[in-house]
């Protein structure tokens, strides 16, 4: 058995003490830090400034990937090699590949997020231990297309809650803060509702129980080692 996976930095622990506020959503996200100007300009335009979006959350998302391998590593030790469970992402890859991973990556959400993520048998033997269904091979038709689609929307309803981007060379302070504001609420609710969207996908691919079952068995122990909230977002679908 490995040895227990060291305690993740909780992200509202990086909002800053003044600005901290009772919003449980900003636990589901890692927002951006730096100078006001640098920050305007990196969220108008996540695409022209990836490299320092990453280069920001590098370290966040290291420790994600070194917990999450732990987690597995530790869950597997305790399952019979028939059983034992990796990550299946519920937001397919043509979602991260095609041109939206730097915005989303702009929210500090990752494909390791464990809200994104089901942890299922690897093999149908597994089924027999868990009573969790094995990954599917590929993805059933449409679904990659609808999940693109939803998630378009989603970002489409985010650029037009935020409202026009004001010229962060040009504009004063207390113009850039205001936008900031109004930005941070917009992603709040972008961010919870790709979340939301990755559940219902899970939802109408495995079905209600199956979910439910997961949560209890992987998900609740893997949200609160990787310092994100636990538990479910929907009711059945």
């Amino acid at each position: 058995m490995t040895d227990t996976p060291p305690p993740m930095m909780d992200p509202a622990s990086l909002v800053p003490e003044d600005e901290e506020a009772e919003d449980p959503r900003r636990r589901y996200c890692l927002p951006l830090s730096g100078p006001l100007r640098e920050r305007v300009a990196m969220i108008a335009a996540p695409d022209d400034h990836h490299d320092a979006i990453v280069q920001q959350h590098r370290t966040r998302f290291v420790e994600l990937s070194h917990t999450e391998r732990q987690v597995l590593s530790d869950i597997n030790d305790r399952l019979p090699a028939s059983a034992h469970v990796a990550p299946f992402a519920l937001l397919p890859p043509a979602i991260w590949e095609g041109g939206l991973e730097p915005r989303l990556m702009s929210w500090g959400l990752v494909t390791i997020h464990p809200h994104l993520n089901l942890y299922l048998p690897q093999s149908d033997a597994g089924n027999a231990v868990l009573y969790l269904p094995s990954a599917p091979a590929a993805y059933p038709d449409s679904y990659a297309e609808g999940a693109l689609r939803e998630v378009r929307r989603i970002m489409a309803r985010y650029e037009e809650a935020r409202g026009p981007v004001p010229d962060p060379d040009r504009a004063q302070d207390e113009v850039l803060e205001d936008w900031l504001m109004a930005e941070e609420e917009a992603r709040l609710d972008a961010v919870e509702e790709i979340l939301m969207l990755a559940e219902f996908l899970a939802r109408r691919l495995f079905g209600n129980e199956i979910v439910e079952r997961h949560e209890g068995l992987f998900g609740k122990i893997m949200k609160e080692a990787m310092g994100f909230p636990p538990g479910l977002m929907l009711e059945k679908v």
